[in-house]
């Protein structure tokens, strides 16, 4: 017996002497979100390594509740139902506004503004609604007179778009052999109606801080946030499935297990018959960093109108306009501030479609993408 201790206490100190060695971290998919037994708390795991930055977006599944609060007779937000045909199938899909080539018809979806401020457990605090460094204004008082809100020109070459919101002006044109015969067709957010901000001290195993991209980022775990997401629009039933609830976190990175750093996810909740769809967006205030000002907020908005119910599927994956061109921002000057769009691909792109549908037949917004997807 003491020859049998002696040899299991040798090993004991061999093995603490061995030097200690990190074993990688493996992704999960990234449309996978991890929610505890209640439906709602997400099981906590520690932040992953930041290691390697790479700036992505997500898209989380739809996940229907049974006690989501639903107005009676109240429908989701408006979208139709078309088709393409790309290597002989046929793919579904559907959008908000109306069908373009049925005519020229204007769909303005109701939109609410929540800003989130988060506070991380080691005190530091990040705020959407505070004046942005020594600028006049806040996050959230930029966000309603940027292109996202307020009308802009915008020209594809030679081809017009008209003097409207930008992700409108994108799907315009990313439909125009429709819109081109309905030239007055549009797909509107309403002037946004700012909710009370949704208040988080985030745990520490569901936050810290990263530096990523130049900016000292809050980091947070995308299946926690979620969840508290999920509480907000279930509280506030002034949100209603026909509306667009828009959530703006300031300086925050958002994680699953696949690392840092995604700037933003869309997705819908609530009844199957009729989803409350719904999107998450960081604004970073530092120009040319991932996700600066609106440029997470463009690529979001984007792929609501263009795949709302996170189901829309092509031959080149899931019809997210914004993920081929990530960091692709352009500027536009308005009301006094410099805000930082995201060029979008259009449907085309998908399609496989030889030439473009789209405008000036280009496959994106500022003509990015030389040929369809392969």
């Amino acid at each position: 017996m003491k020859n049998r201790l002696a040899m299991l206490w040798a090993a004991a100190l061999l093995l603490s002497a061995l030097p200690i060695v990190a074993l990688p971290a493996y992704a999960q998919d990234e449309n996978a979100i991890v929610v505890g037994e209640d439906g709602l708390q997400p099981q906590a795991v520690p932040p992953p390594l930041p290691l390697p930055l790479r700036p992505r977006f997500a898209s989380l599944a739809p996940r229907f509740r049974g006690d989501f609060f639903t107005v009676s007779n109240t429908t989701t937000v408006t979208n139709w139902a078309g088709s393409f045909t790309a290597a002989a199938k046929s793919y579904a899909f559907r959008m908000v506004g109306t069908d373009p080539s049925k005519g020229g018809v204007t769909t303005t979806v109701p939109t609410f503004l929540i800003p989130i401020k988060i506070t991380l457990s080691a005190g530091a605090v990040y705020d959407p609604g505070k004046r942005i460094g020594t600028t006049p204004n806040s996050v959230m008082q930029n966000i309603p007179l940027s292109p996202l809100f307020q009308s802009s020109s915008f020209k594809l070459g030679t081809v017009d778009m008209g003097f409207t919101q930008y992700v409108d002006a994108f799907q315009r044109a990313s439909l125009w052999s429709a819109v081109s015969k309905a030239t007055s067709y549009h797909v509107l957010l309403g002037t946004p109606t700012l909710l009370p901000a949704l208040a988080l001290t985030v745990p520490a195993i569901s936050g810290t801080t990263v530096s990523a991209f130049g900016v000292n980022a809050a980091y947070v775990d995308i299946n926690y946030l979620d969840a508290q997401l999920q509480q907000y629009m279930k509280s506030h039933t002034q949100i209603t499935p026909n509306s667009l609830p828009i959530f703006v976190s300031f300086d925050t990175y958002l994680h699953d297990s696949g690392g840092c750093c995604i700037g933003g996810y869309h997705s819908a909740t609530g009844s199957s018959s009729a989803p409350q769809t719904y999107s998450y967006a960081t604004y970073v205030d530092r120009t040319g960093a991932f996700s600066e000002d609106v440029a997470a907020l463009s690529h979001e908005v984007g792929e609501w109108m263009a795949d709302p119910f996170v189901n829309n599927n092509t031959p080149c994956g899931a019809l997210e306009v914004g993920d081929p061109l990530v960091n692709h921002d352009f500027a536009v000057t308005m009301n006094g501030v410099t805000f930082h769009p995201q060029e979008l691909a259009f449907l085309s792109w998908f399609a496989l479609d030889n030439p473009s549908k789209g405008a000036n037949k280009w496959y994106s917004f500022r003509n990015a993408l030389s040929t369809a997807c392969k």
